[in-house]
């Protein structure tokens, strides 16, 4: 078709997803015991316990940044940190080491942090950085975050289900539907 003797521009269609506007990777995770998920505003997804902790609802998080392709976990934790730093001057560094999950095919960059609550009260904040399975030829790839927020007073409570939840965590090939345990 022609406009005024001249032919129309050619109209293009963008698609999400597709080959070139990837989805977010499809993952799963286990639920702890005792423990709710919700979708969240500030985050794909969110467990919690039923109840909150002396008034404190401890929370686990779940993140994910498009970041450039040549960004390794070491660099992600250098930049995620100084995010964080930015947030919260009075953050402090508690641990951190790399970590290897899935049977060795994931690499994880686990950081414990300490910090005070808008009450005072000092929160432990478990950080997991992992990249999922890198599509050859993408100028991206996908970074997730798994935050984990506890009163220092329940880390032993409530720390070890955080750790699980990190470990369980796992990238599906494909839509599936959600297991249910008894």
């Amino acid at each position: 078709m022609t406009t005024g003797g001249q032919p129309a521009p050619e109209i293009r269609e963008a698609l999400f997803p597709s080959p070139q506007l990837r989805a977010i990777p499809s993952f799963s995770f286990d639920i702890p015991p005792g423990w709710e998920l919700e979708e969240a505003t500030t985050a794909i997804a969110a467990v919690h316990p039923r109840e909150p902790v002396d008034g404190f609802w401890v929370n686990v998080l779940v993140n994910h940044s498009r970041v450039e392709g040549a960004v390794d976990l070491e660099q992600a934790a250098v930049i995620t940190f100084r995010q964080l730093r930015r947030r919260d001057p009075n953050v402090a560094v508690v641990t951190e080491r790399i970590a290897h999950y899935d049977n060795g095919r994931r690499d994880t960059y686990l950081r414990v942090v300490e910090t005070t609550d808008d009450d005072g009260r000092t929160v432990a904040q478990v950080h997991a950085l992992f990249f999922a399975p890198r599509v050859a030829g993408a100028r991206t790839a996908d970074l997730f975050q798994v935050i984990g927020t506890v009163p220092n007073a329940s880390l032993d409570e409530h720390g070890p289900s955080m750790i699980d939840i990190v470990n369980s965590f796992r990238f599906e090939t494909g839509p599936r539907a959600a297991r249910v345990d008894g």
